[in-house]
C-alpha cells in the first residue's frame, strides 16, 4: 500500500479525490454540507490512518496531533477541487447547453481536470465547448488569443470546414491540430 506523509502528497491526494468524486456523483447540486463535507465522509478509517503512514495504535482514542493535521491537509485538496469544479459547473450553466450538453457535472470534472476556472473561461469565451481539444491545443502551446486569431484570419480568407469555423471543427472533431499554423 502506498502510504501519503507530506503535505504536498496528501493535498494533492485530497484534490484528486474529491475531483473524481464529485464528477461520478452524478448530483446535480452540491449535497447539505458542500461537496467537501460529503467527499470526507468516508475518510477516517484505519486504512487512511494507514494510508497517511500513521500507526494505529497511537489513533486508537481520537486522532493523533500528526493524524488531524493530515486530514487538514487532505481536507484542504478536497476543499480546492469542490471550489475549482464548483465555478467552473456555475460557468457552464451560466454559458448554457451548449457548453455542457444537458451534463454540467460531467463536463465541469473535464474541465476542472484539465484547467483552472480562469482558463477554462478563457477557451470557453472564445467557443470551445470541449475540454480535451483545448488542453491538447495549450498542451501544444497554443492560448485561446492564438486560436481565436487564427480562426477569425481563416473566416477572412474564407476557409470553411464542413462543421463550420476552426473553433467548431475542432471541438467537432471535424479538424486537427494540424490545421493552425502562427
Amino acid at each position: 500500500m502506498k502510504t501519503y506523509t507530506t503535505r504536498e502528497e496528501i493535498t494533492k491526494l485530497g484534490f484528486e479525490h474529491a475531483e473524481e468524486a464529485i464528477r461520478d456523483s452524478g448530483c446535480a447540486d452540491a449535497p447539505d454540507g458542500g461537496w467537501d463535507s460529503w467527499i470526507l465522509e468516508g475518510w477516517g478509517s484505519d486504512a487512511t490512518v494507514l494510508a497517511f503512514g500513521e500507526p494505529l495504535k497511537d489513533n486508537q482514542d481520537g486522532w493523533s496531533n500528526k493524524m488531524n493535521r493530515k486530514l487538514m491537509w487532505y481536507h484542504l485538496g478536497a476543499i480546492e477541487a469542490a471550489e475549482r469544479f464548483e465555478a467552473i459547473r456555475s460557468d457552464l450553466i451560466q454559458r448554457g447547453e451548449f457548453f455542457h450538453g444537458g451534463h454540467a457535472n460531467q463536463t465541469a470534472g473535464e474541465w476542472a481536470g484539465a484547467f483552472c476556472p480562469s482558463d477554462a473561461a478563457s477557451w470557453m469565451d472564445i467557443g470551445f465547448w470541449d475540454a480535451a481539444t483545448a488542453e491538447t491545443l495549450s498542451h501544444l502551446g497554443y492560448t485561446p488569443a492564438q486560436i481565436k486569431a487564427i480562426s477569425d484570419d481563416q473566416a477572412g480568407r474564407n476557409i470553411r470546414y464542413n462543421s463550420g469555423d476552426l473553433i467548431y471543427a475542432l471541438c467537432n472533431s471535424d479538424a486537427s491540430s494540424d490545421c493552425i499554423t502562427l
